[in-house]
């Protein structure tokens, strides 16, 4: 009886001394050294009592998302196509596609002034929300960055801003270097392919890619020429030209053509593929997209993401075919 006695008193003023250490340190905001001092205690044994407060449940950490903050389905996301990052966008009503293809623009921008060191390789693959992003960025001094171009022009531009002016506007805001590829990305054949390759300025634009850091990618969709839709090697989409089926599986060769850009090794090499998409009628394709494993981080707006998050999981046997 007396053990029971001495035991209750003291559990008390162990869980009171927790809750003192733990009000200090959060509501007060008084730094561990200043806890140590104060109540005569070392400064490990306050991380400790700190800790221990956390496990007990008598500090409870919580986390209040500003209004507009979709944490719950960026989670989601991440654990569903493992990605290291997904950054959505939030939507207003009515918003106009060109305002939230700006918005995602900054939240590409604000991705690559978090990520972007000295002498980094950062290469662009895409048009119109590339775009968007090098317009947000604010300028900076990233001195020795290069900015590469993942692949050739196309033949038929469809935006006014061609993919070797955007990769010379981001290097000129950040005070860095280009390198580009006056190339198409699309050749006429291997021998077209090899001859261009043999060029010692390709060559070299080619090779920065070998070591990248970071890629900022958009996700196209279209079919390649001369593939029939119900053909069992139709593209769901491509990556820098990279053509994958709608289970995330890399297509090759004799889908994606003789490319002058990006190989797949190289972009599974990236240490940091950053997809930017928009659309919700394309949630299928991006889906698809990042099954490859090829992408790191995810930058949507909000009604792409939710339509994502709606489609059906995969198959078990659509995974492991």
């Amino acid at each position: 009886m007396a053990s029971s006695s001495a035991y209750g008193p003291s559990r008390h003023a162990g869980a009171c001394l927790l809750a003192r250490v733990s009000a200090l340190y959060y509501l007060d905001g008084c730094t561990q050294a200043d806890i140590a001092q104060r109540l005569r205690l070392s400064r490990p044994k306050v991380s400790r009592l700190l800790r221990a407060a956390r496990e007990s449940g008598i500090a409870r950490i919580v986390v209040s998302p500003p209004q507009g903050v979709l944490v719950t389905l960026e989670t989601e996301l991440e654990t569903r196509f493992a990605l290291r990052e997904v950054r959505i966008v939030p939507s207003s009503i009515g918003e106009s596609p060109e305002s939230a293809r700006r918005q995602l623009g900054a939240a590409a921008a604000d991705d690559l002034a978090r990520s972007a060191r000295a002498g980094h390789t950062i290469a662009l693959a895409g048009t119109d929300l590339v775009a968007a992003m090098i317009d947000a960025v604010r300028p900076m001094v990233a001195s020795r960055v290069s900015v590469v171009q993942g692949a050739g022009w196309e033949r038929a531009q469809a935006s006014q801003r061609s993919l070797m002016n955007l990769v010379v506007d981001l290097a000129r805001r950040i005070g860095g270097s280009a390198v580009v590829l006056p190339v198409p990305s699309l050749v006429e054949s291997e021998e077209v392919r090899r001859d261009l390759e043999s060029d010692p300025q390709i060559q070299a634009a080619l090779g920065a890619l070998d070591a990248l850091d970071t890629l900022y990618t958009e996700i196209g969709s279209p079919l390649p020429d001369g593939v029939p839709a119900d053909d069992s090697r139709a593209a769901m989409g491509h990556i820098a030209h990279r053509h994958f089926d709608h289970r995330g599986h890399m297509l090759g060769k004799a889908v994606d053509g003789p490319v002058v850009g990006l190989t797949v090794d190289q972009l599974r090499r990236a240490r940091h593929v950053v997809a930017l998409a928009q659309g919700p009628a394309r949630a299928p394709v991006i889906a698809a997209a990042m099954q490859t494993q090829l992408v790191g981080t995810l930058i949507t707006d909000e009604p792409t993401a939710r339509a994502i998050a709606a489609l059906p999981l995969p198959r078990e046997d659509d995974v492991n075919e």
